[in-house]
Formats: C-alpha cells, sequence, structure tokens
C-alpha cells in the first residue's frame, strides 16, 4: 500500500481477508531513493519509475497475501476495486519472490521503519483475530477513527518472550486474568502497531477516516 494511500491499508487487508486470502507478513516500511531503485532493479516486471518515486516518497505498508494462484488473484482484485493508484502488487511469481525478500528477508532490516516511542502507543492484534481473518477488520477500525500506523511489524513469542513483555503487569492483573493473556500471546502471530492520533482521532473518534485514496 502506497504511502500516499496508507491510511487505507486496514482497508486493502480487510477485502483481501474477505476474499479468501490469508496473511503472510506485515510490515511498515521506508525506502530511500537508493533502495527503490534497488527494487526496481530486481523486480522489472513491474516497479515503473512512477512506483519507484511513490515508494520513496514516506512509509508504506508491505504485505505478503498467500492463496491459490495468489499473484494473478491479487492483480484481479487490484483491478477490479480500481486500486491501482494505491496498491502496488507483484506481477510474477518471480517479482513476487524477489520482492517479498526485498520485504521480508534477511537483509530487510533496511527498510523497516522504527518505533517512534513519542506521543504514541502500543496495539497489539493478537492471535486468534489473525486466525480468525479478523486482523483486516480491526485495522481498518483503528485508521477509520484517524489514528495514524507510525511503526508495525508481526510478532510470534515464545515463553519467555511473552513473560519479559507482560512481566510490569504480574501482580497487578489477578493471576487467572495474566495467565489467559500469556497464553493467548504465545499462541500464534500477531500484529504489533504503534499508534499516533490523527487529527480526526485528536478531535473526535466518530469522525471516521479521512478522505480515501483507495474506494
Amino acid at each position: 500500500v502506497l504511502p500516499h494511500a496508507i491510511a487505507d491499508a486496514g482497508k486493502v487487508l480487510d477485502v483481501a481477508l474477505a476474499e479468501g486470502f490469508s496473511l503472510g507478513h506485515f510490515r511498515l516500511v521506508q525506502m530511500n531513493a537508493r533502495q527503490a531503485m534497488a527494487l526496481a532493479r530486481e523486480s522489472k516486471e513491474g516497479a515503473t519509475e512512477e512506483v519507484v518515486r511513490a515508494l520513496a516518497a514516506g512509509p508504506a505498508i508491505a504485505m505478503e497475501l498467500i492463496a491459490r494462484e495468489s499473484v494473478a488473484a491479487f492483480a484481479n482484485l487490484v483491478s477490479m476495486r480500481a486500486w491501482t493508484g494505491g496498491v502496488y502488487c507483484s506481477r510474477s511469481v518471480r517479482a513476487a519472490d524477489q520482492e517479498l525478500g526485498f520485504f521480508f528477508g534477511p537483509g530487510a532490516g533496511s527498510v523497516m521503519v522504527r518505533p517512534r516511542l513519542r506521543d504514541t502507543t502500543l496495539c497489539l492484534v493478537k492471535p486468534h483475530t489473525l486466525r480468525d481473518g479478523n486482523a483486516g477488520k480491526v485495522i481498518r477500525s483503528i485508521q477509520d477513527a484517524g489514528f495514524q500506523i507510525t511503526c508495525a511489524q508481526m510478532y510470534h513469542f515464545d515463553r519467555p518472550a511473552a513473560d519479559e513483555f507482560l512481566e510490569v503487569y504480574q501482580g497487578i492483573l489477578p493471576s487467572v486474568e495474566f495467565q489467559a493473556i500469556l497464553n493467548e500471546i504465545c499462541s500464534g502471530r500477531m500484529i504489533a502497531l504503534e499508534l499516533a492520533a490523527g487529527k480526526a482521532a485528536a478531535q473526535d473518534p466518530e469522525t471516521g477516516a479521512q478522505r480515501s485514496s483507495v474506494a
């Protein structure tokens, strides 16, 4: 989801999941001009100069969507929904492999957006929400309320990591509640979102999303 359409990332994911795709990866990324050109060189089938400029314009959401014949199926969805102005999708299986490696492979750390850690809050989209196919609905509702995603990454905590993450709540929450939360966040992948209050959220949570680039 390109930078100018990032406020619609939840909508794109929600529709894709409703159409039968499943989510493999989800990450907020940002490239400089050199990295955008590197992507273009690796993915000659679809990364046009216009897309390269758009990718280098600010943060974007990169997703891995999984389905039978996923490359053709998602390209068709993008075309049917007239999302071509705000959503870039892989043009071939070869391009998809290269692009997924670029955004989610071992060397992808250079395009990851670091958390702002200032005037922001944490939202965890829990494992059962991903398993039930409702991650798009949750993120869409968050964005429709005017909140901005300033960092996003998928995680899968093992028990020691979950214990460390929840340590601050131990002895504060009732034991049964604490154990239930601990078991939940160890049960599968989740999406961690850093959120900042945008103008709509700061003024009135009921005003909904800002004007969309994706219909």
